[in-house]
Parts: C-alpha cells; structure tokens; sequence
C-alpha cells in the first residue's frame, strides 16, 4: 500500500474504509466525466459520470452512498462507483418484493453477450429470445429504453435475475385475444385484417 493511502487511512475512520463495502461520501466536485466523492478525512476518489442517470440533479456537498471496491487501484488511487452500491441495496430489497412471475419496469442499461442487461434496481438479464415475439437482429435499439419485463428466474446464491419482455407481450395478447372473443356474438359484422391466405382459407 503507499504512503499517501496509508497517510489517508489513518487520518479517516478506519472501519468505515473496507473494501466491497457500502459507505458514505460527499459530493466534491462534478466534472463532464466524473464525479469528486470525498469519503472521509482527506479521502477523495472518483465515480464515472455514466453511473449517474443525470448529473444535473446531484448537486455539490450532497451526501450519497457509495461502494468502495478497492482502496487502491494500479494508479494509487481508490476504485469508487455509485452504481454497485445502489445493486448491494437494492439486491434485498428486489428479492423480498419480487416473485418470479411478477411484473417490473426496468430500463434496458447495456447490450451483452447472448442479449441486453436491464436495470430493475439491479442488473437482471433480458435474453435475446426473450426480447420480442420474434428475437431482433438489432439489439441496440432498446438500449436506454424502458418496459415492464416478467420476472422468470431469481437465483439468489449467485444473485442472478432472468427477465422476459416475450411473456409478458404474449400473455397481453393472450388476455386481448379473450376479451374480444368474450364479446362477439353469432351474426355481428366485425372489420379485421387478412394475416395469411391458404388453400383451404384466410386467417383474419
């Protein structure tokens, strides 16, 4: 460790100072990038700005919730983010309130490997095939997006969440689909539209 962060540990509140531990700071200074956390005694790090969804609303001298990750990276310098310390405290809280099947909004944060991250608090995994009715060649498109997704999967040991937005699309039209047929009576004229023709009729 150097001298400068063991100068800062023993000017702070040492208990306060673990890594992958949820803690206090003040907001110092907001640059375009990133964000100046002062996180006890002379301690001060650094969150990207892209954690924060506006930086318009934080505001200098504010107190907020960080997790400290290291208390050096290969520079020196602390590793902060605003980010996982909202997941560490949402994680319970999601998974007290949440059943798999219930419905959630979240806001589509990434594209991944295999499909999208969405943020319902924390990060859940929306598959590609679980995106639409049909999978979508572009999956940048809902990036920054928000939906009601499905919860189908919960994993609490490795804090893992599965969410389809395809179920919960099917189960609207499903629902739509007998709501209409509850109120058609033998002999109404209905306007539709043609979907398919085949050799032995129209699919309407």
């Amino acid at each position: 460790m150097s001298a400068v962060m063991e100068e800062l540990l023993a000017e702070s509140k040492i208990e306060l100072l673990k890594e992958g531990s949820v803690i206090s700071g003040t907001i110092m200074e907001i640059r375009p990038t990133e964000v100046v956390i002062d996180f006890g005694g002379k301690a001060e790090g650094t969150i990207p700005a892209h954690e924060f969804l506006d930086l318009g609303e934080l505001e200098i001298g504010s107190d907020l919730e960080i997790f400290l990750e290291r208390l050096e990276d290969r520079d020196g310098n602390p590793q902060l983010s605003f980010d996982k310390a909202e997941q560490k405290k949402n994680w319970e809280k999601i998974v007290n309130t949440c059943e798999e099947g219930s419905v959630i909004t979240g806001r589509v944060r990434s594209k991944v490997k295999g499909g999208l991250v969405v943020n319902i608090g924390v990060d859940a995994f929306l598959p590609s095939s679980q995106v639409d009715i049909q999978a979508p060649k572009n999956l940048d498109q809902f990036v920054g997006q928000t939906f009601d997704f499905k919860v189908v999967k919960i994993n609490r040991e490795r804090k893992n969440i599965v969410v389809s937005r395809r179920e919960l699309i099917e189960e609207r039209r499903q629902d739509k689909k007998r709501e209409i047929l509850s109120k058609i009576k033998p002999g109404e004229t209905r306007r539709g539209m043609v979907k398919n023709i085949t050799d032995y009729g129209a699919f309407i």
